[in-house]
C-alpha cells in the first residue's frame, strides 16, 4: 500500500474550497478508473470530501472518498490505520496526491446522531466508542495539538479586527478573546498525551450491524496527538440537542460529566477546551456570514461560557 501520509502540494494547489470543488468529480472519476472501480451512488452530508459507494474487481463493495486537502486532513488515513482493531473502517488502499482513500464499507453505517437512542444512551455509546479507538499508542511524529491550535487561534486573530463590530454588538469580545487565551495556555499545558480523532461529533460515529449488538465505528478523523480533554466537545456539544433545552448550561455539564467519566478524561479541561472551540467557531462563524450560523455560534458560546461560570 503507498504512504499513508496525504503529501502537502495539493493543499496549495486548491488554495480554496471552491478551486477543488471545480475539479473534485475529475478527481473521482479518476481514482475510480485507477483501482478499476465501479461507482454505485455517493453519500450525502459530507462537507470535506467526495465520498461514493464503489465495487471493487472482486465484485466486493468498498467506499471511495476523494478529500479536500486540508492541513488538519494530512493525517487521516494515518489515523483510521492508527486506530484500534475493530474501531474505525479498514483502510483498503490510499493515494497520498489526490487525498483518496478506498474504505471498508461500515454498513448500514446509520452515524449516533440519527440512531434510536435516548440522549444519554447516545453519549454512552459515542463516548465508549471513541475511548476504545483512541486507546493505542499514539504514531510517531504526529501533527500536535499545539500545533493545531496555533494555526487556529493565528488565524482567528487575523480576522478578529473586522469581527469586532459583531462581537461588540453581540457583548462578547472579551469573552471570546480570553477563551482564545485559554486555548494557547491549554495547549502547552503538561497534560497527558493521546492520539485524537479532532472531530469526534456524532456524525462522525457510524453503526456497523445492529444497535442491539453492533458496535459504532469513527470515520474522517482530523487526528494529532496531544491533550485528550480536547476531543470530548463535539460529542457532547451535539446530542441531544443541549442549546436548546430549558437549562443548556446544566444540560452540557451532565453530558460531559458522563462522557468524561466514561472515557476517563479530566472533565475540567474539557470543559476549558469546549469554551475555547466554541468560541474558535464564533470567529468561524463570522468569517462564513452566514447569519444562521453566526446566530447558533453566538449561543453555542454563551451556553459554554454560563456552563464554566
Amino acid at each position: 500500500m503507498p504512504s499513508l501520509l496525504f503529501e502537502p502540494g495539493p493543499i496549495d494547489a486548491y488554495p480554496s474550497k471552491d478551486a477543488w470543488d471545480a475539479v473534485r468529480y475529475e478527481l473521482l472519476d479518476a481514482m475510480a478508473s485507477r483501482w478499476e472501480l465501479q461507482l454505485l451512488g455517493s453519500f450525502e452530508g459530507g462537507v470535506a470530501g467526495v465520498v461514493e459507494r464503489v465495487r471493487r474487481p472482486d465484485g466486493t463493495e468498498a467506499v471511495l472518498k476523494v478529500g479536500f486537502p486540508h492541513f488538519e486532513g494530512r493525517w487521516e488515513a494515518v489515523g483510521l490505520d492508527a486506530f484500534a482493531d475493530g474501531t474505525a473502517p479498514r483502510v483498503l488502499d490510499a493515494d497520498p496526491w489526490t487525498w483518496s482513500l478506498l474504505l471498508e464499507p461500515v454498513i448500514p453505517g446509520t452515524p449516533l446522531s440519527a440512531a434510536p437512542l435516548d440522549r444519554l444512551s447516545a453519549v454512552r455509546a459515542g463516548a465508549a466508542a471513541y475511548a476504545a479507538a483512541v486507546d493505542v499508542t499514539p504514531p510517531r511524529d504526529m501533527l500536535t495539538l499545539e500545533d493545531t491550535i496555533d494555526a487556529y487561534l493565528a488565524n482567528a486573530r487575523a480576522r478578529w479586527p473586522g469581527q469586532l463590530p459583531i462581537l461588540d454588538a453581540a457583548g462578547i469580545t472579551d469573552a471570546v478573546r480570553a477563551a482564545l487565551d485559554e486555548g494557547e495556555q491549554l495547549a502547552r499545558d503538561v497534560a497527558p498525551v493521546a492520539l485524537l480523532h479532532g472531530d469526534a461529533n456524532p456524525g462522525n460515529i457510524l453503526l456497523s450491524g445492529s444497535v442491539e449488538r453492533g458496535s459504532w465505528l469513527l470515520i474522517d478523523p482530523k487526528p494529532m496527538t496531544g491533550d485528550p480533554a480536547f476531543d470530548l466537545a463535539p460529542l457532547v456539544d451535539q446530542l441531544g440537542d443541549p442549546h436548546r433545552a430549558s437549562a443548556p448550561p446544566e444540560r452540557l455539564m451532565e453530558q460531559l460529566a458522563l462522557a468524561a467519566e466514561i472515557t476517563g478524561i479530566d472533565p475540567h479541561r474539557s470543559l476549558r477546551w469546549a469554551l475555547v472551540r466554541a468560541a474558535l467557531d464564533v470567529t468561524w462563524a463570522i468569517e462564513d456570514g452566514v447569519a444562521a450560523e453566526i446566530d447558533r455560534a453566538l449561543r453555542r458560546f454563551r451556553n459554554w461560557s454560563a456552563a464554566t461560570s
